[in-house]
């Protein structure tokens, strides 16, 4: 699978996936894969190395490219090692201003693939842009805050994280609204980690929100208002 990404003439992208390959480190990789609960496989390329290896890339694709490389990205993605799926999202993040508004779709089949705490870190950063950029797809984000996948009811609840007084508060209570009650637990934190970054911006409305709606908010969702 990953000679898929070398080829005998190699680019900058195939030397940089082969320079993380040449990184792997079998003791880190179990100690990630233990701390993630054994849920992904990992080459052991710590994030200092890999901001070391990825970013004359990420600065070169920022440089020269005019639209997305979604064949980079799908060849980062079927690895199916954790490195490189970071690598695609990191990608996505830098040349998000390369990003059309019907680029959910493509998001929406990364994200029902082995979605996790670490991942939807960078798809709520991406997904914040797009929202912000075209403000027709928030339908979509609202649409993910009514599904059954928890993870994409999380990306959802923490898109507009750090907008202040930018944020659009109206959306933001709908899709609080679609969450309380779930019971597991990226959402319940989630939740309250949203109203803790609407409290710096809109005090008022939380604390009406959190009297009006106490009997949804979990004890998780209050301990990560108040943290």
């Amino acid at each position: 699978m990953l000679r898929s990404l070398v080829g005998s003439e190699m680019c900058i992208r195939d030397r940089l996936c082969t320079d993380l390959i040449k990184e792997a480190d079998p003791q880190k990789a179990e100690t990630m894969t233990r701390v993630m609960g054994s849920e992904f496989k990992f080459l052991g390329v710590d994030a200092k190395a890999r901001r070391r290896i990825m970013q004359p890339y990420l600065r070169e694709a920022a440089e020269t490219e005019t639209e997305i490389d979604w064949d980079f990205v799908a060849c980062c993605w079927d690895q199916n090692l954790r490195e490189f799926r970071y690598l695609a999202l990191q990608y996505l993040l830098r040349q998000r201003n390369l990003l059309a508004n019907d680029a959910y779709k493509k998001l929406e089949k990364l994200m029902k693939d082995q979605p996790g705490w670490d991942t939807g870190n960078y798809f709520q950063k991406i997904v914040n842009f797009l929202t912000a950029r075209y403000p027709q797809t928030k339908k979509t984000v609202l649409r993910w805050s009514t599904s059954e996948d928890p993870w994409f009811k999380r990306v959802a609840l923490l898109h507009q994280l750090d907008r202040g007084t930018y944020a659009d508060l109206e959306l933001q209570e709908k899709i609080l609204l679609n969450c309380l009650g779930a019971q597991e637990k990226p959402v319940k934190q989630a939740v309250g980690r949203c109203l803790r970054d609407l409290q710096r911006a809109f005090p008022d409305f939380v604390r009406q929100f959190c009297q009006d709606h106490a009997d949804g908010l979990s004890t998780l969702s209050l301990k990560e208002l108040k943290a």
